[in-house]
């Protein structure tokens, strides 16, 4: 997109100087950065469907591992819990991993704040499960 902005700029600006034609380019591309980076912000809240699906999925995905680990593999209670928050993990990252090569989706970091605040929830309850 910066490139069409400074094509733009060059046509509109062939009878200017050099300088005048210099500074239409630089005006483009700001406003295009600038677009852009708004763009971002509002794609991506704090608080939409999309962070409490990966609070919820890391929650149960915590659960799982630790199920897995206790149940099947007879691992002590501490150890469930470490390899559970390890395959949560692993699997938020994997996906935003995944958001990022493929461009199906927006990486983002908030998801993985989300991920993190999931594993903690199903920790909790897993925790208030076994008192």
């Amino acid at each position: 997109m910066i490139k069409q902005w400074c094509v733009v700029a060059l046509f509109l600006s062939s009878a200017a100087g050099a300088d005048e034609i210099k500074s239409n380019i630089i005006a483009a591309q700001k406003d295009s950065i600038t677009l852009s980076l708004q763009h971002t912000k509002q794609t991506d809240p704090w608080l939409a469907k999309d962070k409490a699906d990966h609070l919820i999925m890391s929650a149960f995905f915590a659960g799982l591992g630790y199920y897995g680990a206790r149940k099947l593999t007879n691992k002590s209670v501490s150890a469930s819990a470490n390899l559970a928050a390890s395959f949560s993990l692993t699997l938020g990252l994997s996906k935003e991993a995944y958001d990022k090569i493929s461009e199906k989706g927006i990486f983002s970091l908030k998801d993985i704040v989300a991920d993190i605040a999931g594993i903690f929830l199903g920790y909790l309850l897993l925790m208030a499960g076994t008192s």
